[in-house]
């Protein structure tokens, strides 16, 4: 009996050494050489509490300002720098109701209104509060015609301010299918000008991309 417990405690203790051992070899293996897919896992939870945490932080600041009455910004300019500073500002205001992939370049989007309204002095910018010369079929909508084209088959849709008219040619690049390229462009994150060839579209002059990209360039828009 006496020897049976003796072989039983020899079998545990050599048991438990074996378990220490290859318990250590496993710690320094792992501190050593670690598993590179547990790794990867670990930083890829990592990564998506961050962008769950961040986005979380976005809508509760978005909730905030609304609820301090945060309202559309005046746009009052008086030249083509107060012009720019001012759509920024427009831009910045769009954009807080809007997924950060849903977002257009703010260089892009300035560029735009440079080009198409003349630094805000043209009459669509003026009248109808049109800063991108965005165009309506629907007889319904608030227009105005183009001078000597009184009957038209399209008019030039009026906005109750400039900063809608940013809103909706955001809205645009974002869901017509002739802007498709450009999100796709926008999504893998590419550069400018290939993002730029997928607004060409948006007018019938085939250099229309390289005039925003100059318009860009030369006025050194962030």
């Amino acid at each position: 009996m006496q020897k049976k417990t003796l072989d039983n405690i020899k079998k545990y203790l050599s048991y438990t050494i074996i378990s220490i051992l290859v318990g250590a070899g496993i710690f320094v293996f792992g501190t050593f050489k670690p598993n590179f897919w547990i790794l990867e896992k670990i930083e890829k939870r990592y990564e998506i509490a961050y962008e769950e945490k961040l986005v979380a932080f976005e809508e509760d600041y978005l909730k905030k300002l609304q609820n301090i009455g945060f309202t559309e910004p005046a746009f009052v300019y008086n030249d083509k720098q107060t012009f720019i500073k001012t759509m920024y500002k427009c831009i910045d205001y769009a954009n807080f109701s809007l997924e950060k992939e849903k977002r257009v370049p703010s260089s892009i989007l300035v560029a735009m209104a440079m080009v198409e309204s003349a630094n805000g002095t043209s009459r669509f910018a003026n009248e109808g509060n049109n800063l991108f010369g965005i165009r309506t079929w629907d007889d319904n909508v608030p227009q105005m015609k183009p001078r000597g084209i009184p009957n038209a088959k399209f008019g030039v849709k009026k906005f109750p301010s400039k900063c809608s008219s940013v809103v909706e040619v955001i809205r645009i690049l974002n869901n017509h299918p002739a802007y498709e390229e450009f999100r796709k462009a926008r999504n893998a994150e590419k550069d400018y000008r290939i993002m730029l060839d997928g607004i060409s579209a948006w007018s019938t002059n085939e250099k229309y991309s390289a005039i925003i990209y100059q318009t860009i360039v030369d006025n050194k828009l962030p």
